[in-house]
């Protein structure tokens, strides 16, 4: 039963979600493919930072190689579907395992705010998942550049099933 959880159990799954997230945040080859995405969008808009990235976007070696990196995550890490980055400033998500996130403005939710304020990882309340109807979190971290500036930040998902399950036996 969910109520017999150990508090201490709970806390180290929390810890390990936190340690994925800034193990994947703070990779410099993720900082250096979100940075080159950034600029090569915004060269394309003339120099301005464009708030909605269009599709022909995904079509940039930048865009690719992040998500070849995100894939990958996700490949690893099994738990986490979708993962995706927004961009720090606009919280519209520049790259993602999951097309449909593409383009989509998070700024509003409270776990990326605290990421960008504090750049260190957060973790959501548990919401309903759109597509599935099942209860989710999301895990946030800010990814910075070599100055220690927020560019983005990173959100994956977790099915509340997937982490209280294997808990319960």
């Amino acid at each position: 039963r969910i109520s017999d959880l150990e508090k201490a159990q709970l806390l180290r799954w929390v810890e390990e979600r936190y340690y994925d997230a800034g193990a994947f945040a703070d990779n410099e080859a993720v900082s250096l493919s979100l940075s080159a995405l950034r600029a090569a969008i915004g060269s394309a808009a003339g120099g301005e930072h464009r708030h909605v990235p269009p599709r022909s976007d995904t079509n940039r070696p930048e865009y690719q190689s992040l998500v070849r990196q995100l894939r990958r995550f996700v490949a690893t890490h099994r738990l986490y579907d979708p993962i995706a980055i927004a961009d720090a400033r606009t919280g519209i998500v520049f790259a993602s395992t999951d097309s449909v996130g593409l383009g989509q403005n998070v700024s509003h939710r409270p776990c990326f705010k605290q990421a960008v304020r504090s750049l260190y990882p957060s973790i959501g309340d548990i919401m309903v998942d759109a597509r599935s109807g099942a209860p989710a979190v999301h895990i946030s971290r800010a990814v910075v550049d070599e100055h220690g500036t927020a560019i983005g930040v990173l959100r994956m998902k977790v099915m509340v099933d997937d982490f209280i399950r294997p808990m319960l036996h």
